[in-house]
């Protein structure tokens, strides 16, 4: 358990959706963890623009934010108008000079997917107009070891939580420094403070992390001079609540002058120092060395999975089961095509490379620090999920019935606002109404579009731009002329994906497997993908290099002793993790071998050997021929059958063969040393989409696994993992006790 104790509590069962008949008091270890699955069917009925005004309920609207964090101090554009917009955004970008006068403000986020990071930009932004303030952001993810706090006269911080009431992934290690004996008691004793937690009501331990960070400081001796802000999801006016309070708040604080506090240096060096070598914020690029197909595909609705394996290669980046792979992916070509067009932008407009850490090309290096429009969407930022200040760009852009046609205020909004980190989207380019000739009467007079922008910010924003593009937002009110400066200010960073590793490291000390699900779903009457699945599965090939990190999850770990029982629920590719676990388990352990080990051969490396797959095409690879069924049913629960050859595409890691799924063929421990392990597996059907079906059922057979299967398809009624939990009630109680 955490120092922070509420962190690291465990998940509540009733979470998982499976029941257990009874508790048992023995050692044993229970988990569950469930794929992509299902998509929810958001938008059942009509899902037009008029449809939605008519139902849309009452929300309050989102404000907007400023663009400038997001550019480099070099840049410009191909016309005037862009290059004045670029000037005066980067000029708001760098700020201030630190001066001796200067009184520094430390803002500190921990940030999961980037929201604690736009709320900390927009108030650096917001304390830039109030000097002589000297606002700096700083990322618990740089400083995993700790951060010199004793010397901050106001310290704000904003931090989310995750899951089970724990820190950011990549916050976690400096927030266990925070918690620890490292920083003793009364160490912040001068320090003003605030915090603003970030949180989600429909999770137990709401704003778990922020509360913890909040506490602690004051145990430290700091002094909370704005009480702490809780937010549930992005529930903007409070947040700007606690904005407002802040700024009010510390014109009462008796800050002293940079010459005084010791911060002078900051102006000297970068105020973020550099984190870990790899990691997040500093992806390495891996080398794609196969590519499997592990579903037999007949149908356009068939569920399809790809089992992706990189090489890690110098970077000695390790791993253990339960870790994640953070992957950054890239728009489709024809994605950020139809938003040029939307935009009315030509793809090799230069414009500035942004600040964050970039991963464009193969090695995520940055070349230049103007780089093609085109590029940007496609490898930069999120052209998916528009975030709500595109709409209040756009009304900005369109007239009212006040202004005899003029646009609603003097600019066209990117130096009035977007946002930086978490951003969601924006809006509308340049020339909508310009790509199609009158095509903008369709949606209605400029004054009418107008009316309904403001429709929609006085409903339900959020509904209003769930099932939406950029580029769908931008066909809504084609009248609005935005600059492309201003449509990638309101976009967010293209984030990476988190999936689970499905290989333990003692297959292949510098290669990593990821088990993915393809997304593929439809919205507003068009076809959508998913911009991470669909990268992997199709766009990339052996050979080619993807920007990746691992995410810590010490919070989903095996037991340290070999021989606790284990109990895993995995249906569909929630049973990545657990192929990962039993690799772990039945593999020897490559820095202690201390008694010679049973060799097994891994049924799926013996197949790939064997039938000579090592050499399979990439197009054979994505849609394999079902395997001829096993000779009997796994355990009392499962079928017979096995959905694939595992054929694949690979590229050989010199000094070793390509192989399926298990790498290697696999060096198994004796079974003395590792104690019982039951998995639970669903899926549709044993001969579609049984994920690495050969190799559970060689495990069953051999004696290292029982195997309990639900394919829900199979027979009249549909049946799920959950039933067979239940089934197996007498035999989950027996487990535990060997």
């Amino acid at each position: 358990m955490s120092r922070f104790g509420e962190w690291r509590q465990p998940s509540e069962w009733t979470r998982s959706q499976i029941a257990i008949a009874a508790a048992v008091g023995l050692p044993v270890i229970y988990w569950t963890c469930f794929g992509s699955g299902r998509r929810k069917k958001r938008h059942a009925g009509p899902t037009g623009f008029d449809h939605f005004l008519k139902e849309a309920p009452a929300a309050p609207a989102r404000h907007a934010t400023d663009f400038g964090s997001f550019l480099k101090q070099k840049g410009g554009a191909a016309d005037q108008r862009a290059a004045q917009l670029l000037a005066e955004q980067q000029a708001k970008a760098a700020g201030p000079p630190l001066t001796e006068d200067s009184k520094v403000v430390t803002i500190l986020y921990g940030t999961e997917y980037g929201f604690s990071k736009e709320i900390a930009e927009k108030l650096r932004d917001s304390l830039r107009e109030q000097p002589p303030y000297w606002p700096r952001v700083v990322d618990m993810a740089d400083h995993p070891e700790g951060l010199d706090l004793a010397r901050e006269q106001a310290l704000l911080v904003v931090c989310s939580t995750q899951g089970d009431g724990v820190p950011p992934a990549e916050a976690r290690e400096f927030c266990d420094w925070l918690a620890s004996s490292a920083v003793p008691d009364e160490a912040l004793k001068g320090v003003n403070f605030s915090v603003c937690a970030l949180g989600d009501r429909s999770y137990e331990h709401y704003c778990a992390c922020g509360k913890a960070v909040d506490l602690r400081l004051e145990k430290l001796g700091a002094q909370r001079f704005v009480e702490r802000a809780e937010i549930n999801r992005e529930d903007w006016p409070t947040v700007d609540g606690w904005l407002a309070n802040v700024a009010a708040a510390l014109k009462n604080l008796p800050l002293k002058p940079a010459s005084e506090t010791g911060h002078l240096d900051l102006g000297k060096t970068s105020a973020v120092e550099s984190g870990p070598r790899w990691g997040k914020n500093n992806p390495y690029p891996g080398r794609v060395l196969a590519i499997e197909g592990l579903c037999h595909l007949e149908n356009a609705d068939d569920k399809d999975t790809v089992r992706v394996e990189i090489d890690l290669g110098d970077s000695n980046i390790t791993y253990l089961p339960g870790d994640a792979l953070g992957i950054y992916p890239s728009n489709r070509p024809e994605d950020a095509e139809q938003l040029l067009a939307a935009m009315g932008a030509q793809g090799d407009l230069l414009l500035p490379a942004p600040a964050w850490p970039r991963r464009l090309g193969p090695a995520g290096a940055v070349e230049s620090d103007k780089i093609p429009l085109r590029d940007l969407l496609i490898s930069a930022y999120d052209i998916r999920a528009p975030k709500p200040e595109l709409l209040q760009m756009i009304l900005k852009a369109l007239p009212d019935h006040h202004s005899n046609g003029l646009p609603n205020g003097a600019t066209n909004g990117a130096a009035n606002g977007v946002a930086d980190g978490h951003a969601n989207g924006l809006s509308n380019g340049h020339a909508n109404g310009h790509m199609n000739g009158d095509s903008s009467c369709d949606k209605g007079s400029p004054v009418q579009q107008a009316e309904k922008v403001r429709a929609v910010l006085a409903s339900n924003v959020e509904k209003y731009l769930a099932p939406r593009h950029v580029s769908d937002i931008l066909a809504d009110f084609p009248a609005a002329r935005l600059e492309p400066p201003q449509v990638l200010a309101g976009l967010r960073q293209l984030q990476p994906r988190l999936y689970s590793i499905s290989s333990a490291q003692r297959e292949g000390a510098t290669r990593v497997a990821v088990t993915v699900a393809v997304v593929r779903y439809d919205a507003l009457g068009r076809n959508r993908v998913g911009v991470a699945s669909t990268l992997l599965a199709e766009r990339l090939q052996v050979g080619d290099t993807v920007p990746v990190y691992v995410s810590r999850n010490p919070d989903f770990r095996l037991p340290e002793d070999p021989e606790v029982p284990i109990i895993m629920v995995g249906p569909g590719t929630g049973l990545a993790p657990f192929r990962a676990f039993m690799h772990h388990r039945l593999l020897p352990d490559p820095l202690a071998r201390d008694e010679p080990a049973e060799t097994v051969e891994d049924p799926v490396a013996r197949a790939v050997q064997q039938e000579g797959l090592a050499d399979t095409s990439p197009a054979q690879a994505r849609n394999p021929a079902p395997a001829a069924p096993p000779p009997a049913k796994v355990a009392a629960a499962s079928a017979a059958g096995n959905p694939s050859s595992h054929q694949l595409a690979t590229a050989a890691t010199p000094g070793k063969p390509a192989h399926s799924a298990g790498f290697d063929a696999a060096t198994i421990q004796g079974g003395s040393r590792a104690g019982p392990a039951m998995l639970f597996f669903g899926c549709r059907r044993s001969d579609q989409d049984f994920l690495y079906g050969d190799l559970l059922q060689g495990w069953h057979h051999a004696g290292h696994l029982e195997l309990h299967t639900a394919f829900s398809r199979e027979q009249a009624g549909k049946v799920y993992v959950q039933q067979r939990v239940r089934e197996a009630g007498r035999r989950v109680r027996e487990v535990p006790e060997g």
